[in-house]
């Protein structure tokens, strides 16, 4: 990595890994509510 502003490929790759982490959290809510109506 050189020093400086970096690439725009790791604008990329950041803006890849938030969007996973917020589908994984978005999906683990879904599937809790869905779960928690069924046990009701």
């Amino acid at each position: 990595m050189r020093a400086g502003s970096p690439p725009a490929g790791a604008w990329i790759d950041r803006a890849v890994v938030i969007w996973v982490l917020i589908a994984l959290a978005a999906a683990m809510v879904v599937y809790i509510v869905a779960w928690y109506r069924e046990s009701d």
